[in-house]
């Protein structure tokens, strides 16, 4: 393996300090021999013998500022690179399209949802919260109907209260209202999704599936019925993120990905077993990585073929997606949240918006030409784009390919 992957790998994050610590060292090398020269010329008043034997004069107060500002440049520079970073990695651990939303949030939607969909809203609660409501309407106005009402309450129940769904149509709440536990907790982040099935709504609140509810109206989209607004309200510190998409994939699923150097992919799927792999394979159907998600073993396994044999299997780090995480209040499956970023020396993998691993590149990074996903796993969302990570905020991604 080159020694520069290799030093990628072991910093972790792609920081290659190597060349920014050569280049300090050449810059403070350099004004140490200035100050060399400088300190021995020779003194027009001393004989050559006297020049022979003197002990080297003390650096000047000129030659004492340089050295110093030498120095400052060298760590100003350690610092500038050290905040690229730093934005570089929280940019990397953001979801495409984060930004501040205005509260309350309300928005449009231009086109009918369809089944395979998921609606996917994160945010901050506040300290002391009572109430957030998630509404599906159908038009504009305040008494419109509400296919979907979905409320986290915090102040009903023996712990942290309930989630309740039910509907709202012509003027009346049904009297058919279904609770659950909540399991989001105050002050912190609430992550939920509502994913459209053929006549249910499967919930996830936290990515752990809450419930699965019977659509009382259809979701055709024709003259009867059809969502058109989305809204939010209620006690939230902040809403950064809203998005909606998907459909059904098959499984296996493949597609052509040219994963280059600087582009991204993010996979939203549901653990369904023991097992799941996500492939990334070169023109000559070699593995380039192969990241093995393995429910059974607590593990997650990353490895690459060359010349047609498997390389040493990478199995560092915890688990970062498991049961383990679910409370009591659980009914069903969980899903998780995989970014895969391609840079120069090695690929960045990150789950759940958390940082695990770091892949070297053991062949050619721009030698990435399809992508895989099979095994116990039901892939809801897939995005590939382009990142500018390095010069803007993720929330302005441009050339963004979503599934």
């Amino acid at each position: 393996m080159p020694m520069d992957c290799m030093m990628a790998d072991g910093l972790g994050v792609g920081k290659i300090r190597a060349a920014m610590l050569c280049r300090q060292a050449v810059l403070i090398g350099h004004v140490m021999a200035c100050l060399g020269v400088m300190n021995g010329r020779r003194r027009p008043d001393k004989s050559f013998s006297q020049r022979q034997t003197s002990v080297p004069a003390a650096p000047t107060l000129s030659s004492r500022v340089l050295l110093l500002l030498a120095i400052a440049c060298a760590f100003a520079d350690d610092s500038k690179e050290n905040s690229n970073e730093e934005s570089k990695e929280r940019n990397y651990r953001k979801y495409i399209g984060e930004k501040d939303y205005k509260l309350p949030f309300k928005t449009r939607v231009s086109e009918a949802f369809v089944v395979g969909q998921t609606i996917h809203a994160v945010g901050m609660l506040t300290e002391k919260p009572t109430r957030i409501d998630f509404n599906f309407h159908k038009g504009a106005a305040k008494d419109a109907d509400l296919p979907l009402h979905f409320s986290i309450r915090f102040d009903e129940g023996f712990f942290s209260g309930k989630l309740v769904y039910n509907t709202f149509k012509d003027g009346n709440w049904s009297d058919n209202e279904q609770r659950i536990s909540n399991p989001f907790k105050a002050g912190q982040e609430f992550d939920l999704r509502v994913r459209i099935l053929e006549g249910k709504f499967q919930v996830f609140a936290n990515r752990v599936e809450v419930g699965i509810f019977e659509q009382r109206q259809p979701l055709d989209g024709g003259f009867t019925f059809q969502i058109d607004h989305v809204s939010i309200r209620g006690d939230l510190e902040k809403l950064r993120l809203f998005h909606y998409g998907g459909r059904i994939f098959p499984n296996p699923y493949m597609a052509v990905a040219e994963l280059k150097p600087g582009k991204r992919l993010d996979i939203s799927a549901l653990a369904t077993g023991k097992r799941a792999n996500i492939n990334l394979y070169r023109e000559n159907k070699e593995y380039a990585l192969q990241v093995s998600i393995r429910f059974n073993e607590g593990a997650i396994v990353r490895n690459a073929m060359n010349d047609n044999v498997w390389g040493k299997e990478e199995r560092e780090g915890d688990m970062p997606i498991s049961k383990g995480e679910v409370l009591w209040l659980t009914v069903g499956r969980f899903s998780f949240d995989l970014t895969i970023i391609n840079e120069e020396f090695s690929f960045q993998i990150f789950f759940n918006g958390k940082r695990f691993a770091s892949f070297s590149h053991r062949g050619s990074p721009t030698d990435i030409k399809t992508l895989e996903i099979d095994g116990d796993v039901e892939v809801t969302l897939l995005s590939y784009y382009f990142s500018h990570f390095l010069t803007i905020s993720i929330a302005h991604i441009s050339n963004m390919t979503t599934f």
